[in-house]
């Protein structure tokens, strides 16, 4: 590949690697990657960029619990436990109607029924 000015050894690995498993996999893929490479190699290499996502997630959170305060964050918190017990009850009921699955094949199977249980045609 071209010039890599502001790649760290770690990332210069990392996208080594991607570029030979890529051309492995995908020749018409690679070549194209190589195309681009050369077209590209005068260029700089863009400054890294720093994505926000987190913070403003967190900061919604926050958000929230402010205009909440203490006692709404507590109904808010007490309201999702009671929704998960009460999911959890309905599931754990209808287990009886399940079918068995492969882990519990030994704790739901019958036993076969004997001769003297089903008589034969007379």
């Amino acid at each position: 590949m071209g010039d890599a000015m502001s790649l760290s050894p770690r990332d210069r690995q990392s996208l080594d690697s991607i570029t030979e498993g890529l051309a492995g996999s995908d020749p018409v893929l690679a070549r194209l990657l190589d195309t681009f490479t050369r077209l590209t190699a005068g260029e700089a290499m863009p400054s890294r960029e720093h994505v926000e996502g987190r913070g403003r997630i967190r900061e919604g959170v926050r958000r929230v619990g402010r205009r909440l305060g203490p006692g709404g964050i507590m109904i808010v918190l007490w309201l999702v436990i009671t929704v998960l017990l009460v999911s959890l009850a309905v599931v754990s009921g209808n287990t009886d109607r399940l079918p068995c699955s492969a882990s519990q094949a030994m704790g739901c199977a019958q036993p076969a029924p004997s001769a003297a249980a089903h008589p034969g045609p007379s």
